[in-house]
């Protein structure tokens, strides 16, 4: 057991990379909303397909978002619209559905590289921009995203998203550095 100097997920994440000497690093939130029986499925889709970054999308064809269930996606959209821009951007590759769910899998070494310093929720966000900034292989898995089991999530939207646009912008002012 590890203990987290300070809250944050961002630090979370930091702290799995920089405590492994694993070649990858699995990124999976116990609440419910993931499936795990998709976890071997996605170390297997990493490991065949050769990349440095595999997603879980609740976005491309075959996926679920929980929100699917209803006309109103708020924060299905929005993801969307963030996911739009990065790939605009600096994509090279294949169209990246979901750069913000936070069940994936990573090749420590190309993390690292990566140098990112977010310590809150836009880590993930900032990893697959830097991801697309050096031109890594980045691929994608459906999976099924379903109602939290317990607790209530700490993602207030608005905080959140402000602090989403204010990664993006910082981002966008670094060109293609990503440190």
């Amino acid at each position: 057991v590890i203990s987290q100097p300070r809250r944050g997920r961002g630090v979370a994440f930091h702290l799995a990379v920089d405590s492994t000497d694993a070649e990858t690093v699995c990124y999976y939130s116990p609440d419910g909303n993931e499936d795990p029986e998709d976890i071997p499925k996605i170390f297997d889709f990493h490991e065949r397909g050769g990349y440095d970054l595999v997603v879980a999308s609740r976005m491309m064809r075959g996926a679920y978002n929980e929100e699917d269930v209803t006309w109103w996606r708020p924060r299905k959209w929005v993801n969307q619209m963030f996911t739009l821009a990065i790939n605009l951007i600096w994509n090279r590759g294949p169209y990246v559905t979901d750069t913000i769910n936070g069940f994936r899998v990573v090749r420590a070494d190309s993390l690292r590289r990566c140098a990112c310093d977010v310590d809150g929720f836009p880590i993930e966000f900032q990893m697959s921009m830097r991801m697309m900034k050096l031109g890594m292989k980045i691929g994608e898995m459906p999976t099924h995203e379903y109602p939290r089991l317990g607790g209530q999530s700490t993602a207030e939207s608005w905080p959140t998203g402000v602090a989403f646009v204010k990664t993006l912008v910082r981002e966008i002012k670094m060109g293609r550095r990503v440190a």
